[in-house]
């Protein structure tokens, strides 16, 4: 009974940890549903990609379970419904076995198509040109990009598993069109269009949860969590500064 639930509790906290929950939350709702459930000695460590708990059963028995977590995006409303989950299970207790189904149902509850990622990216990626004084000539090309950029990013979640690396190329190829673009006299300003772009490419949840974790007193998991947000921005940077390059603006 002790080992169905400390999986449960682990497989829920490692499901909020990849939607963008902070460690503290993952690390009080793993401890929450093992008390629930009568076991004491709770630990539970959590950084950004692992999970390791140790829990005292109420037979006496020192159980250790340990989950790898390999990729996180934001997912609010997947947070949200295993939030709630995990305080109906404190405070109604339920059998296990009839829990799971729900955390699986919700775990598969389908996210957002590709075409309203597109529109999404296309209307991002236009605010943001907008904000940092593009025209409607950069709004527009901007707005053509973010279709790209999400395309590409699609593309290469399905062959390369490394993040840094797509937003590296993503960037690169989003500046190299942004720059072509303007040459050709289709926009104004390159820059304000790349940094629409590159907008949607900052990961600002990893970064401030990074810095809520940091004050929490989770200071490993925030820094790990910090310098994966810095250099994912220096890969961007990066490949930003090879279209310049390549293309021999600001050379």
């Amino acid at each position: 009974m002790t080992n169905e639930m400390l999986t449960l509790a682990i497989e829920m906290g490692r499901a909020m940890l990849k939607s963008g929950a902070e460690v503290a939350r993952v690390e009080d709702t793993i401890t929450r549903i093992c008390s629930a459930y009568g076991c004491d000695e709770i630990n539970v460590f959590t950084i950004t990609s692992s999970i390791v708990v140790t829990v005292r059963s109420p037979e006496g028995e020192m159980i250790t379970q340990t989950r790898r977590v390999s990729s996180s995006s934001v997912n609010m409303t997947r947070l949200d419904h295993l939030n709630d989950l995990s305080r109906r299970i404190c405070s109604e207790k339920p059998d296990i076995a009839s829990v799971r189904p729900e955390v699986n149902k919700i775990l598969r509850e389908p996210v957002y198509g590709f075409g309203m990622l597109c529109l999404a990216s296309a209307g991002a990626a236009a605010s943001f040109t907008a904000f940092f004084g593009g025209n409607w000539q950069d709004m527009i090309i901007s707005a053509l990009l973010g279709i790209v950029l999400r395309c590409c990013m699609s593309a290469l979640e399905k062959v390369v598993s490394n993040n840094m690396f797509s937003n590296y190329v993503v960037s690169c190829i989003v500046g190299l069109l942004a720059i072509f673009s303007v040459r050709l006299g289709l926009g104004a300003d390159y820059g304000k269009i790349i940094i629409g772009n590159i907008m949607l490419l900052i990961s600002g949840a990893a970064f401030f949860n990074s810095l809520r974790d940091i004050i929490t007193g989770d200071m490993m998991a925030g820094i790990l969590r910090l310098c994966e947000a810095v250099v994912l921005a220096v890969f961007i940077a990066a490949g930003v500064a090879t279209a310049m390059l390549l293309t021999g603006v600001g050379v």
